[in-house]
């Protein structure tokens, strides 16, 4: 009976939730200041229902001055998904808050500094020695702050009070230049003011923005919203009368229309209209108003460089006449590619992937549209290509015969391939063990000629697609699967294969590149200029949103396996509770018991555990124990944080904790430590248990194991033949290296080795001698690093780089001669590098004294290790140069 109930309500809330899918979803804005024309254009995307159109039900709330706190701590908490802010939020970002800025309404700040009288005030001088009202938001006092500060004046500060003003308690007050210079106006007040434009402070404001995390969990959203917002503000500009009677009727109807109309004409000159202008962030801007913070000492560093930026707010990349003249004649371009999720794939109608997120940004930076087209096999979108009606595919691979009809890209992204096994499989160190084994690999995918040219000795089976592979593996009907790490991944999440596992990685990597149709050469330069514009934030931005080792909630519009397992766990628990809930602890257990039974049927390998109000667990199930290691009874009783992994990288124990002593769900991942005291990462959700009265009596946790998505992460950021850190985590860590140097003062060293003549070695003695030379030098590299703080990495062919902190010039030649004395003394003959005739290496370096207001970018620095390693080769090969930036 209790199994009928739970299929009955499954039926009913699966159609309920599923019919539900198209309608609008529920977010969020929260202005800056009270309702007024300054944020008309958001006001106008929801009368005329452009929001409606994007599918969202958008509420607008007034700031309240009275709440006491930053409304950027309400997007991060996530009970607001959007606000409106100034260029303060330089400052908060500053301060480590993960926020993304989206469009700048207008290209200047509104406040202003006011005063009365006929005379002039054309000059800060003018303001020497004379009373200022600020108001009580310093930051947005911060702009009209610089310009005194600038030009040394000396003043005095009283209580802000307009009406105050107007009595004469002060010679000058900030003010918003739509508001108070129009009440001026009307009580026939002659008046002057300053603006920080004029004055050196160019900045934006009226700032849209919002979290990281809703960027990365809901980015369809995002870029809906922002569409419709601008679509909303074209309107309210291009139709102010209509407007300005829309605001006063709905949102003020304290302010008349004829100020309202004021305040849009002044608005209006501040706002660039352009199409391709009206909201946008430039970059370049951007680093310009952080150089003035800086120098202001209101921040001390910005986090990254430009990682708070949406991905379309970068300028644009230059073009040459010729390659612009192509561009106007084909301003659409063409696009498919073969389905990897979640590389690309159609979902719901729509196409999606990271791939495709690249294309777009490349698209917006080289300024024509890219316009997809859909094929079901892979031969029809390569005939497409031959036959000039698709114009480039993103994810192709590259033979040598496609060079009669299309030419290549550089990449612009690359992942490592990876071998999956069964749980039961040890980690696989070395490709041998895959030999006289059944491998499945995805048909029509260039790594299987790869493994059948170069390891004769492994059985392959080609299968239509990941998710055919994974499941035979699943199944036992193969030993093993090959593919590329984001799209494994993926596929053992979407299918919930909990027996499968990541379990080593190939020398071998999967390149994205564009396929573009041979007579657009113009078009493949283009390309390849966008390309080289994405900065390594461009690249997490996009890569954190789609790899499933840094994974979000899960959005509406991802309905995996998992999220119907989700939904059979919370439909079962709503009958657990409803038939249990008078019944007590004896029967919570009881009906918890029946349940595991039931879902079990269901679905094999989710972990549940109950727990009181005060954490206490009151039963747990075998999914668990198994996994764990434990038995029943050396669980029971304990508290459920004895069983999480005390350590920094388990850092959402905090976030957990906060909202279990509230009362509220959570959902997160959270390490465990097994039985054998290994970490064991699972997400986690709790869902609250309340008394017919509302009285909490504790939580329902579900796990789901995420420990082979960790390892993936760790397999992304290491090189696979040398087991060192690869490229990508090495402008992860550099970045942050540069960041807590500059706050603390220190110098800093990075050095590039590049192993001398190494493709001449390759050619003499193979490809299989030169991995044993590399696997060589990483292996000096690491045993001369001794120190915790030096980090080493194979930044890709024969070339390694080191990362030396607190240092000088002198400590890192004596330091570089030592590594490569080290790599020459492993006496490993190379006939064709004369005249040492063994294997030796250049190193090239630069060292830094870092400043905390100084601007330091990672490529600078690399680009001079570069020169310096290039110098040490012409000079002789197997000798140093350091140089200080």
């Amino acid at each position: 009976m209790f199994l009928k109930y739970i299929i009955l309500l499954f039926l009913v809330f699966s159609s309920l939730l599923f019919s539900s899918v198209s309608q609008p979803e529920s977010v969020v804005l929260k202005l800056k200041w009270k309702h007024q024309f300054q944020f008309a254009g958001y006001y106008i995307a929801k009368e005329r229902g452009y929001y409606k159109e994007a599918g969202l039900d958008v509420s607008i709330y007034p700031y309240d001055p009275a709440c006491g706190r930053f409304v950027s701590e309400d997007v991060l908490a996530g009970d607001v998904n959007f606000a409106v802010g100034s260029s303060s939020l330089l400052y908060e970002i500053s301060q480590g808050k993960e926020l993304l800025l989206l469009n700048a309404i207008f290209d200047s700040s509104p406040l202003i500094l006011l005063s009365k009288g006929e005379r002039k005030l054309r000059r800060a001088k003018d303001l020497n020695k004379k009373r200022i009202m600020f108001g009580a938001d310093e930051v947005n006092s911060i702009l009209l702050s610089m310009i005194l500060e600038k030009n040394s004046i000396s003043y005095t500060r009283v209580p802000y009070s307009f009406e105050g003003f107007l009595k004469g308690e002060a010679d000058a007050i900030v003010a918003y230049i739509g508001n108070e210079p129009f009440v001026l106006m009307q009580k026939k007040i002659a008046f002057n003011y300053l603006d920080p434009a004029s004055n050196g402070f160019d900045f934006y404001s009226d700032i849209l923005y919002t979290s990281k995390k809703e960027y990365y969990e809901h980015p369809r959203r995002v870029n809906d919203f922002m569409k419709a917002s601008m679509q909303g503000w074209r309107y309210a500009f291009e139709h102010i009368k209509e407007t300005a009677q829309f605001i006063h009727e709905k949102y003020a109807p304290n302010k008349s229309i004829e100020a309202l109309i004021y305040e849009a004409n002044v608005l209006k000159k501040m706002a660039n209209l352009t199409p391709d202008h009206m909201g946008k962030i430039d970059a370049s801007k951007m680093e310009q108003m952080s150089k003035v913070y800086q120098k202001q000492g209101l921040i001390k560093e910005m986090p990254e460089n430009f990682a708070y930026l949406h991905p379309s707010a970068f300028q644009t990349v230059t073009l040459t006449p010729q390659e612009q003249a192509w561009l106007d004649k084909h301003p659409i371009i063409s696009y498919s590619g073969m389905h990897m999720k979640p590389i690309l794939y159609e979902n719901r109608g729509e196409v999606e992937g990271m791939a495709v997120d690249y294309m777009n940004l490349i698209a917006k930076r080289c300024g024509f549209e890219a316009q997809y087209q859909h094929f079901k096999k892979g031969s029809k979108l390569t005939n497409a290509i031959k036959s000039r009606s698709l114009d480039v595919s993103l994810s192709n691979p590259e033979f040598v015969s496609t060079k009669e009809y299309a030419n290549f890209t550089e990449a612009f992204g690359s992942y490592p391939i990876v071998i999956a096994t069964q749980n039961d499989i040890d980690d696989i160190e070395d490709i041998t063990a895959l030999f006289g084994k059944k491998v499945a690999v995805r048909d029509n995918f260039k790594l299987y000629n790869y493994l059948k040219a170069n390891f004769p000795e492994i059985e392959l089976v080609t299968l239509k697609n990941t998710s055919s592979c994974l499941q035979s593996l699943s199944r036992g009907k193969v030993f093993a699967v090959v593919g590329v790490l984001p799209v494994i991944s993926q596929g053992i999440r979407d299918a919930y294969l909990a027996n499968v596992k990541i379990s080593g990685t190939l020398e071998y990597a999967h390149e994205l590149k564009m396929m573009v149709r041979s007579d657009y050469a113009l078009l493949t330069s283009i390309l390849n200029k966008g390309i080289e514009s994405i900065s390594p934030a461009d690249r997490r931005l996009i890569e954190n949103r789609w790899s499933v080792f840094n994974r979000g909630e899960l959005s509406s519009y991802q309905f995996s396996r998992y999220t119907n397992l989700a939904l059979i766990v919370v439909i079962a628990l709503f009958m657990y509770l409803y038939l249990g809930a008078k019944k007590g602890l004896h029967a919570r257990k009881r009906y918890a018991k029946e349940l595991e039974n039931k879902l079990d049927l269901l679905e094999k390998g989710i972990s549940i555990i109950t727990i009181d109000k005060f954490t206490k667990i009151e039963h747990v199930n075998e999914s668990y124990l198994n996994v764990c290691g434990y038995k029943e009874d050396e669980i029971l009783g304990r508290t459920y944080e004895s069983l999480l992994l005390k350590s920094e990288s388990n850092d959402n124990i905090e976030a957990y904790s906060r909202k279990v002593v509230e009362g509220k769900g959570w959902g997160g991942e959270l390490a465990h430590l097994t039985k054998e005291n290994k970490q064991h990462w699972c997400e986690v959700k709790f869902i609250p248990i309340t008394s017919n009265d509302g009285e909490l009596e504790g939580y329902y946790v579900t796990h789901q194991d995420i420990s082979h998505l960790k390892g993936a992460q760790k397999m992304a950021t290491t090189d696979p033949l040398t087991k060192i850190n690869n490229r990508r985590f090495f402008y992860e860590i550099f970045e942050k290296e540069i960041r807590r140097h500059k706050r603390e003062g220190l110098s800093i060293g990075f050095l590039m080795i590049d192993i001398d003549n190494f493709k001449l070695y390759n050619d003499l003695y193979g490809h299989l001698e030169g991995d044993k030379v590399l696997i060589a030098v990483a292996k000096v590299l690491q045993e001369t690093c001794q120190r915790s703080s030096d980090d080493i990495f194979r930044l890709g062919g024969e070339e390694f780089g080191v990362l030396v902190i607190n240092t000088n010039k002198q400590k890192t030649e004596a330091f570089a001669q030592k590594i490569i004395e080290a790599i020459a003394n492993l006496q490993l003959p190379h006939k064709g590098n004369a005249p040492h005739k063994v294997v030796t290496s250049s190193l090239g370096g630069v060292v830094i004294s870092l400043d905390e207001k100084e601007v330091v970018l990672v490529k600078d620095l690399y680009a001079q290790a570069d020169r310096a390693m290039y110098d040490a080769k012409e000079a002789g090969k197997n000798r140093i140069k350091i140089v200080e930036a």
